[in-house]
């Protein structure tokens, strides 16, 4: 496949996919991590539409972080921004896929204001967290992210009733929960778009509102 990620002809079975190498005409790719890829045009089209926060409008692919040379964050949205609390959110985060990373790796994100934090650690795209959020069901892989990939992760979660409001600050990493929760290092980021000190892996990539 030239090294895109292949075709899905039938997806009915809830053990056996149906690949091929191409599509005929008239038949729609039922692959199921198709919901999570992007082109770099659409994008881009997101990010001057509003719907992306972190790039520049003038360079929208021009990375805010990457891990291990791999894995770039490009931007991110939290839906909605202005949050209440006892509510949900969706946090969505773009990365653009160097090379594989060198592992199945969760992301963690800290909504920290002052010293309460919401925890969002999560595998990507999961269609379940299994139990205890142990076990990776039926997630992209951090592992099988290709080359040229541009992915989006989104993920749920709800606000406490007893969180602090105001302005609040987002982190993101990745950690090997296998290998006693070793963050993975942050190789380059642009301190013009995210905060960070050099030293815990955990940029700052932005903010939300929490009301």
């Amino acid at each position: 496949t030239d090294g895109l990620h292949i075709p899905v002809l039938d997806d009915r079975s809830s053990r056996i996919l149906l690949a091929a190498s191409s599509l005929p005409d008239g038949y729609a790719d039922k692959n199921p991590i198709k919901a999570a890829l992007i082109t770099a045009d659409e994008f881009t089209r997101r990010v001057h539409a509003g719907e992306v926060r972190g790039p520049p409008a003038t360079n929208p692919l021009a990375g805010m972080a990457t891990w291990e040379d791999a894995a770039t964050l490009i931007g991110y949205r939290v839906d909605p921004w202005i949050v209440q609390r006892g509510k949900n959110f969706k946090l969505s985060l773009y990365f653009q896929i160097k090379k594989p990373m060198s592992g199945s790796f969760k992301l963690f994100v800290h909504a920290d204001r002052g010293s309460n934090r919401i925890h969002t650690d999560h595998w990507p795209n999961a269609v379940t967290q299994g139990k205890e959020g142990k076990s990776c069901v039926g997630c992209f892989q951090t592992d099988h992210w290709m080359a040229g990939d541009i992915i989006v992760d989104t993920y749920e979660r709800d606000v406490p009733f007893g969180t602090p409001t105001g302005e609040t600050d987002l982190y993101l990493g990745f950690f090997n929960q296998d290998y006693n929760d070793k963050r993975v290092k942050v190789t380059s980021y642009d301190d013009k778009l995210v905060r960070y000190g050099g030293s815990d892996d955990r940029p700052r990539i932005g903010t939300f509102v929490i009301r």
